[in-house]
C-alpha cells in the first residue's frame, strides 16, 4: 500500500497532463503552434516579449494622440487667425 501510493505521488508529481510543464503543449508536427487540449501557459520569454510589445503599441498610441492633439490646436489657431482677419476686413 505505501508502495503504490508513493508510485501515485511520483506520477502525479511527474505526469506532463497535470503539471506545468509548457513543453508538452507545443504540436509535434508545427513548433510554432500550441495544442489547446494541452495548454499550460506561455513561457516566462514569451510573456516579457508580448508585455514588451503591448508597452510599444501603448507608447505608439500616446504619441499618435500627441500628434494629433497638437495637429488640432494648429488648425484652430490656425482657422481663428483667418476668422480675426476677415473680421478687420
Amino acid at each position: 500500500d505505501d508502495e503504490a501510493q508513493r508510485l501515485q505521488s511520483h506520477y502525479l508529481q511527474t505526469c506532463p497532463l497535470l503539471t506545468e510543464d509548457t513543453r508538452f503543449a507545443i504540436n509535434v508536427n508545427e513548433r510554432h503552434r500550441f495544442r489547446p487540449d494541452h495548454f499550460k501557459g506561455f513561457e516566462k520569454d514569451h510573456v516579457d516579449r508580448l508585455c514588451k510589445e503591448n508597452d510599444e503599441v501603448v507608447e505608439e498610441k500616446r504619441r499618435i494622440g500627441n500628434h494629433e492633439a497638437e495637429s488640432e490646436s494648429n488648425w484652430a489657431s490656425y482657422h481663428a487667425e483667418v476668422v480675426n482677419k476677415m473680421s478687420d476686413a
